[in-house]
């Protein structure tokens, strides 16, 4: 996979440029570039605890989905930790309101998790896991998250409610610091931010410095301050989580709200917008209003198509939302951001970035993820190997085997898990999205490797100087 003859890369020639702006700057901050042969992993800080009377508690979840993966964490400022681990022994690191916890909004600090390994098998989740406001991150490594565009994302119920709630949210990581830019939505009300009276907030990070900004919180019953479809522009790459916290509004402000009479935390981290796709599919997890799809456009005249319908016509910034009835399949007309709300049981939701339809020929396909309480899995995958995932080993005890709407060669898998360590494998390339509940509340997030849109598919797209396959770059094709 290439974008240049002789290296497996997917790049741009408007980044090359970006690029070769980046190394001649002679005064770029390189604290935590992450080194060459190395995967790095940029965990933006949490948004900080919801206030009393709740118990609330934090973790980060360490796993390999093939083969040993060696390395370091570092939290904060606090001195890099080692460790090894294979798919039979994740490792679970406890956090707190301060270790990578955001220590309150609108403050620029070193909370964020680096991570630096060996491969890129590790998936790595940073989760809200005790109390009701439950949430979690999938964190993509470095050559798959950092860059400089990203279209975000709000948490579906954000109406205000006990607790400190009503609003979403973003989290940027510097890596190498960088003036960041984020616009409010198109049409939303002003002032947008929370300690600003603009729509635009621009920030100055350090190099390591973190970020939290949050959207105003909105009078009571109402969903006004929805960040969905909000930009952030950085210049010099950075790593995001987009999302929010609260509950169920009564008169119902948007598409993404409703009267529900619940609530929770959604957040999850995100591709930049050169890394996202035109091709997705989505599937439902309840029936509760907060069942949401966002499709979400960067560029102007973007037409979205649902099942082979086409259903809307979006500039940048706009959004098309639907609730999903089953298996859906998602196709825009250039390339798109799509999130879901979406959750195991209750009416309780978590976000999830949606993966773009990527599949590598020549991968490892396993998946290794740890479950809190009990979960429900589904996976797209090709149809000719969907009998060949196991679970543990084993066959997947009573799956759900589901064809994409028109489009035959892909099927989506659905089962369920218990708690604990989990791995999934098959013989073919997969998407595995999971939600899970404790006590009523969801986590949404999806736990593969990140493909890159037509990068490693084995067919030489336009701008690709070869394409062997694979997701190994620098192997001369």
């Amino acid at each position: 996979m290439s974008r240049f003859v002789g290296r497996d890369w997917q790049v741009p020639v408007s980044l090359f440029l970006a690029v070769a702006s980046i190394l001649a700057s002679a005064d770029e901050a390189r604290a935590q570039a992450c080194p060459a042969g190395k995967y790095c992993y940029y965990v933006p800080a949490g948004i900080k605890e919801p206030g009393s009377p709740y118990s609330v508690d934090w973790d980060m979840i360490l796993a390999s989905s093939f083969g040993t993966v060696t390395g370091s964490y570092q939290i904060g400022t606090s001195p890099a930790v080692p460790f090894s681990i294979d798919p039979a022994t994740p490792l679970a690191v406890p956090l707190s309101a301060a270790e990578g916890i955001a220590s309150g909004y609108g403050v620029a600090e070193r909370r964020g998790i680096y991570i630096e390994v060996d491969s890129d098998a590790l998936n790595v989740s940073r989760r809200l896991i005790v109390g009701p406001w439950q949430s979690s991150a999938t964190i993509k490594d470095h050559t798959r998250s950092l860059g400089r565009r990203f279209r975000l994302a709000g948490y579906s119920l954000n109406g205000a409610s006990a607790g400190d709630s009503g609003f979403d949210a973003v989290s940027v990581y510097a890596p190498t610091g960088g003036t960041v830019t984020v616009t409010a939505p198109p049409g939303a009300p002003s002032p947008f931010w929370e300690g600003s009276t603009s729509d635009t907030v621009t920030l100055s990070l350090t190099a390591g410095e973190t970020y939290v900004l949050r959207t105003r919180k909105p009078s009571p019953n109402s969903c006004d301050y929805d960040i969905t479809g909000a930009l952030l522009t950085s210049d010099r790459s950075v790593s995001v989580s987009t999302g929010g916290r609260g509950w169920g509004s009564a008169a119902g402000g948007s598409s993404l709200c409703g009267s529900t009479g619940c609530g929770d935390d959604g957040e999850d981290h995100i591709f930049p917008a050169i890394n996202t796709g035109t091709r997705y599919v989505v599937n439902s997890y309840g029936t509760n209003v907060a069942n949401v799809v966002a499709v979400v456009a960067d560029t102007d005249s973007t037409s979205v198509a649902i099942n082979g319908s086409n259903v809307a016509t979006l500039d940048a910034g706009e959004v098309h939302y639907f609730r999903p009835s089953g298996v859906t399949f998602i196709e825009t007309s250039q390339a798109a951001y799509v999130y879901q709300n979406a959750g195991s049981n209750g009416c309780e939701m978590g976000l999830g970035f949606v993966p773009p339809l990527a599949f590598n020929s020549a991968v490892l396909n396993t998946s290794a993820f740890n479950v809190s309480g009990t979960g429900v899995v589904s996976m797209v995958i090709e149809t000719t190997q969907a009998s060949s995932i196991l679970l543990d080993g084993a066959a997947v005890p009573s799956p759900t085997i589901t064809a994409v709407p028109n489009q035959p060669q892909w099927s989506v898998v659905r089962f369920s898990v218990s708690g604990g360590d989990h791995i999934v494998s098959a013989t073919g390339d997969f998407q595995l999205g999971l939600a899970t509940g404790v006590s009523g509340t969801g986590l949404f997030a999806y736990y593969n490797i990140f493909n890159v849109a037509g990068c490693g598919d084995g067919v030489v797209d336009a701008g690709e100087g070869c394409d062997d396959g694979n997701r190994i770059n620098g192997d001369g094709c």
